[in-house]
């Protein structure tokens, strides 16, 4: 067997290791769950070839000197990343939503790396994937806080629309 088709056969080893794993997907959620976010100052919803005015307000100042003000957010969640060195473990993930990568780095070694689920490397290894081991089962915890939390900023926004609109009412209509 030629060097050529024994590299290929290794490489189809690894990528079925890896999916027999579910490395991507198991990988990508402790980065969501576990992971701090990781913004980005996009310009607009489809990204930096969007218009500027979009996503803000602006404001003409009296003063020429002085540049206009802009209210409103760039920012968008681009990805997720977990560094876990902090804790005495040299491991870092990252996941970037758009490119759907996921990046993992090991004793300062790229161990995993896979982009829109085509494997780009894959050195298994048992003291890397053991913390993975561990991670994943911390997240259906995280999952349950994540999920209260929104339910309860949901409530929040809501009742807060509700009594805008019904200041409103008070208001401009005499109605309340």
């Amino acid at each position: 067997m030629d060097i050529k088709k024994k590299v290929e056969l290794v490489i189809e080893q690894r990528q079925a290791e890896a999916m027999k794993k579910d490395l991507t997907k198991n990988l990508k959620k402790i980065a969501r769950y576990l992971g701090h976010e990781l913004t980005g100052n996009t310009g607009s919803e489809e990204g930096i070839s969007g218009s500027f005015f979009e996503n803000t307000e602006y404001y003409e100042n009296d003063n020429e000197d002085e540049l206009p003000i802009f209210e409103g957010s760039f920012d968008k969640t681009i990805g997720y990343h977990i560094d876990l060195l902090s804790s005495g473990i040299d491991l870092q993930i990252m996941y970037f939503i758009k490119e759907d990568s996921i990046r993992v780095q090991y004793l300062g070694n790229k161990v995993y790396e896979d982009s829109a689920n085509n494997l780009i490397r894959y050195l298994p290894d048992d003291a890397w994937e053991r913390y993975i081991k561990l991670l994943l089962k911390k997240v259906p915890e995280q999952v349950k806080i994540q999920e209260r939390e929104e339910l309860a900023k949901q409530s929040k926004t809501s009742k807060f629309q509700v009594s805008k609109v019904l200041e409103y009412l008070s208001k401009n209509w005499g109605i309340g």
